[in-house]
């Protein structure tokens, strides 16, 4: 368990960025506003250089390309049955690319069981947030 402010939470997602390669899957639940978005983005910039990356909420799926990885950034909150993942790509992104998926739970039967689980939690506290990460 970390607890840290919100800006903190970027430097937790730098830090899980050493851990991933091509396959990895990250998973991040959490409440809306909790800092998904926030934690993909640094993850994102940190794997690819990017510093443009956008919550990909209306396209579903973002890609980015970095000197030694491809990125698949996947939201999933407005997906509602199980053939839009298909139709996405969903599948062909988690053997060929690291895979960052916000909202997972409607793909849960499709993602592999070493996933890295993310969940980022608002305390009482507005600006504090706690994260835990399951390998």
């Amino acid at each position: 368990m970390i607890k840290c402010t919100l800006s903190e939470v970027q430097d937790v997602a730098i830090t899980l960025a050493k851990k991933v390669k091509r396959g990895t899957v990250v998973c991040l639940f959490g409440n809306l506003g909790a800092g998904k978005t926030t934690f993909s983005k640094a993850l994102i910039k940190e794997l690819t250089g990017n510093e443009e990356a956008t919550s990909p909420t209306f396209n579903i799926i973002q890609t980015y390309e970095g000197k030694n990885n491809h990125v698949s950034h996947f939201d999933l909150y407005r997906i509602k049955n199980l053939e839009e993942l298909n139709y996405i790509g969903l599948n062909e992104a988690l053997d060929s690319s690291i895979s960052i998926i916000e909202w997972p739970e409607i793909a849960a039967n499709m993602l592999p069981s070493d996933a890295i689980k993310v969940y980022i939690n608002f305390t009482d506290a507005p600006d504090q947030r706690i994260i835990n990460i399951s390998y």
